[in-house]
């Protein structure tokens, strides 16, 4: 949260909703020589829609009955892992660590990754970028050991980080009428008052990130399993956190806007409906490590996004040829191990037994497989990718890019880690870069996404960066779109200490359950937590010792 890169215009207002006369002719001046460049309109972007899931998951609700009990099976495994997300991933790179290779793991889509899926070297599709982890992240810090992105230094013994893959600066800026500023939190116009809260609020949240409860746990960890039980923490997970956030006077619009904007970006819903616990834990779990590399950032990322993440663990995982069965849908799993799995196209199906299944789906999928009761509700979520043949002559660098009071959550630059490279505005690129857009709808807005066009959604793109980038839609070469209608978990209050979450995760005979929901925030180092403890307890099963990756309590 830094300061603008300017001070603002004194005559200025930001809260008046007026603008100045030096915004005005700012603006009209601009207007003016965008109209002199273009002569005539530019053409109308080619919008492709990227292969689109849902359609997919849906067979699971019109899926025939499970292949005869007494036939044979097409195929016996030591383990089959349903899902190829972060969690399957995960689970099959611990299993052949150990030493399990007899292991398949299906998914009903044609790439890898779930949710953090992406196009390789190009743009992301899913989730972006990962946190420097905290100290009691083990299983994503052994993770980034296996890869070459972390490692210790040998004089000290502490951490080092490859600082190639870690954000370059500029990281974030907001567009606020006619301006770019530098951060999240809109420093511009804000009074002593708002400041004076930013700055309580900053305390409160220093002091939650290393406080313990009575069991001597920190009160928020990644994983969540590692956080203590200590009821004056676990009350937070039956409030409401704008109501915590009245309770502690903090009622500062532009405060309250940030924090709102934090939770719709990692949870898909804001402070009116994620627990105080869940909203907490966005500004007091963090811990990351400190090296001299992550002064300035603590996120890493890629192009493609944690698509590269999800590449790195098949490689790690050794999963090829049939060790990777895609388009392929499980459509029923038996408690003694048994998996009926129907090809994408609907036309073969083929029966396989395992000594061990590892469900690695959302809850809702899992629920249709083992007939129970999904214990969470998703958020969904549209991911639109502007392909640039040139950078509109109002950018300055910036990974990520918010509009303020947009309804999307701004954009992510996947060309920003491109080393060694300033991309000129306004000049025609080498080759094409992306611009990637989300948006988090409200659970209310779930059949407006799913009858939302790819055009549609590209326009509603192209409409709300425009207001940052006037001449952005003569620099658009192509639109790509993609739906999901579950994104992430919604941390709603109830759901972090609450029965249904901890009875579903439960294993039911030969099958085990991994997934970020399981955690009860959607989170990369949740995800791999969840597969590793999956795949140890089918190691269990399977007699295999070994000792754990999965740390202890902070």
């Amino acid at each position: 949260m830094s300061s603008p890169t300017e001070p603002p215009d004194p005559s200025s207002d930001p809260a008046s909703g007026r603008l100045t006369r030096r915004e005005s002719l700012a603006l009209l001046g601009g207007l003016a020589l965008s109209g002199c460049r273009r002569e005539t309109p530019p053409p109308a972007p080619v919008v492709v829609a990227a292969p689109d899931y849902e359609a997919r998951g849906h067979r699971l609700r019109e899926a025939p009955k499970p292949l005869d009990r007494g036939r044979s099976p097409s195929s016996r495994r030591a383990v089959v892992i349903v899902g190829a997300g972060i969690a399957g991933l995960s689970a099959a790179w611990r299993l052949r660590d150990a030493g399990v290779t007899d292991v398949e793991v299906v998914e009903m889509g044609s790439v890898i990754g779930g949710t953090a899926r992406g196009d390789a070297g190009r743009c992301p599709w899913g989730a972006h970028y990962l946190p420097v982890p905290n100290p009691e992240s083990v299983a994503t810090l052994r993770f980034l050991e296996a890869i070459g992105l972390a490692g210790r230094a040998e004089a000290t013994g502490g951490w080092r980080f490859d600082e190639r893959h870690l954000v370059f600066e500029p990281e974030d800026r907001l567009y606020f009428r006619g301006r770019w500023y530098d951060g999240l939190y809109l420093r511009a116009g804000a009074s002593t008052a708002d400041l004076a809260e930013l700055a309580r609020f900053d305390a409160d949240m220093a002091a939650l990130r290393v406080a313990r409860g009575n069991d001597r746990r920190l009160a928020f960890t990644l994983p969540t399993a590692l956080s203590s039980q200590d009821p004056d923490f676990t009350a937070l997970d039956r409030e409401i956190f704008a109501a915590w956030l009245t309770r502690h006077r903090f009622t500062s619009t532009r405060l309250l806007a940030f924090v709102d904007y934090a939770c719709r970006d990692d949870y898909g819903a804001g402070i009116a409906e994620v627990s105080a616990w869940a909203g907490l834990h966005y500004f007091a779990g963090r811990r990351s490590i400190e090296t001299p590399e992550t002064r300035g950032t603590h996120y890493f990322t890629w192009p493609e996004g944690n698509g590269w993440l999800a590449e790195q663990l098949r490689r790690l995982a050794g999963l090829e040829g049939p060790r990777l069965a895609l388009d392929a849908l499980a459509t029923a799993v038996t408690p003694d191990g048994e998996v009926t799995l129907d090809a994408a196209s609907g036309d073969a199906r083929r029966l396989v037994a395992a000594d061990a299944v590892i469900l690695a789906t959302p809850n809702h999928v899992t629920a249709r497989l083992l007939g129970r009761r999904p214990f969470g509700v998703h958020a969904p979520w549209a991911v639109v990718n502007l392909v640039l043949n040139r950078l509109p002559e109002t950018d300055t660098g910036a990974w990520n890019n918010v509009i303020c009071d947009g309804k999307g959550l701004g954009y992510v630059d996947a060309s920003h880690q491109r080393l060694g490279q300033r991309l000129p505005p306004g000049e025609a690129l080498d080759s094409p870069i992306c611009w990637t857009w989300y948006r988090a709808y409200g659970r209310a807005e779930r059949g407006a996404l799913l009858a939302a066009t790819p055009e549609s959604l590209g326009e509603a793109a192209l409409s709300e960066l425009r207001r940052g980038h006037p001449d952005l839609p003569r620099c658009v070469e192509r639109i790509e779109t993609c739906r999901w209608g579950h994104g992430t978990i919604i941390p709603t209050p109830g759901l972090q200490f609450g029965e249904a979450r901890r009875a579903f995760a439960r294993s039911e005979g030969r099958v085990f359950l991994a997934h970020t929901d399981l955690g009860g925030l959607p989170f990369f180092e949740e995800a791999q937590f969840q597969g590793i403890a999956a795949a140890e307890a089918a190691m269990a099963t399977l007699g295999v010792k070994g000792e754990s990756w999965l740390g202890a309590a902070g």
